[in-house]
């Protein structure tokens, strides 16, 4: 089911790059191209992906190619899957869901339809060892890379029914995780964020995935554009992955709530996949102020982000440490801590007593 993240992927990577090479050609075709521009504006929205996604069902959902929705539903239908409701995600209102469940074979079919990408289906099982099985009639996505324990099969062009047969009969048939109707929503949301937050912990795209989903367009590129995309994803997954990482820590904390809601503001997530100016960043901030990444002593700057930050630390006075409480294992080995108060924070401590 986190299929549909490598298609966001794709999409969002193909309309960075024609907005690229539009601003390339401004000035030689301003008025055509400022109204290209404007379109792809309005289409950046349609290739966001977001940190989570929060399933909204719906009564009925206004589809724009609705018969091949119901010949695929149609298809699934005989195939022996059932109605698993009708979605939209929170975050995404215009992306449709109609999800199906098949209890007695252990698998889900989503039939989706996007702005950009159009309609199409994926069949999907989970197993008990964590493993997935993918097979999608999705127009793009396999350009991007996916974790190794999920296997993935494209096949855009494949007749449903022969399509849904051959995942039955090829996929792994022992371990199979249950896959209630009831448990969709749970289960979808779950996906999703465990493959975002993977995606994040290795930067977002990487460097061979965005050439290869530029090859893809058409589009004449260059390696600088590349790398000012990577550059751009590396930034916007750090911060989604901070979002993760929270998530993950609060469900696994021992801290009490009063506890979690005074510190919470106050939590900082130290790993490897960090850029190290990122990470004396998160020290400086608190720590010292009116320090930045320049003033780093050389010894630090070959460490990675974690011994970095580890090592400015014990370098304070105790006063002005930051907290650890605690490790993450997952998606990305992580300390946490807590930073100490500002100095304007401790007055208005001092004041409020």
């Amino acid at each position: 089911m986190a299929i549909i993240l490598q298609i966001l992927g794709v999409l969002f990577l193909l309309v960075v790059i024609t907005l690229v090479g539009g601003f390339l050609l401004l000035r030689a075709r301003f008025r055509k191209v400022m109204g290209s521009l404007a379109e792809m504006g309005e289409q950046m929205e349609y290739a966001e992906t977001p940190a989570r996604l929060n399933l909204v069902k719906q009564d009925s959902l206004d589809w724009k190619d609705g018969e091949k929705v119901d010949d695929l539903v149609t298809v699934l239908k005989g195939s022996g899957f059932t109605d698993a409701g009708l979605y939209s995600p929170e975050e995404m209102s215009f992306l449709k869901i109609h999800a199906l469940a098949h209890e007695l074979e252990s698998a889900y079919a989503v039939v989706y339809e996007h702005p950009l990408a159009g309609v199409w289906f994926d069949v999907y099982c989970r197993y008990l060892d964590g493993c997935t099985t993918t097979y999608s009639t999705a127009p793009q996505g396999g350009e991007m890379d996916a974790p190794s324990n999920r296997t993935r099969v494209y096949d855009k062009d494949a007749p449903a029914g022969d399509f849904v047969r051959r995942f039955f009969s090829e996929r792994r048939q022992d371990g199979l995780e249950a896959a209630p109707a009831a448990g969709f929503k749970a289960k979808f949301e779950k996906a999703y964020a465990n493959e975002m937050d993977w995606r994040n912990a290795r930067g977002g795209a990487t460097v061979d995935e965005i050439r290869r989903s530029l090859t893809l367009s058409g589009e004449p590129f260059t390696e600088e554009q590349v790398l000012e995309i990577r550059e751009t994803k590396l930034a916007q997954a750090m911060s989604d992955l901070d979002e993760g990482l929270r998530e993950r820590f609060q469900r696994e904390t021992t801290m009490s709530i009063p506890e979690w809601e005074e510190k919470n503001d106050r939590l900082v997530f130290i790993h490897d996949s960090l850029p190290l100016e990122t990470a004396c960043g998160r020290f400086y901030e608190y720590a010292q102020p009116e320090t930045d990444f320049d003033d780093l002593p050389s010894h630090f700057r070959g460490l990675t982000s974690r011994a970095a930050f580890h090592g400015l630390n014990e370098e304070q006075p105790p006063d002005r440490r930051f907290e650890k409480v605690g490790e993450l294992a997952e998606p990305v080995a992580t300390d946490v801590y807590v930073a100490p108060l500002l100095p304007e924070e401790e007055d208005d401590d001092e004041d409020d007593e």
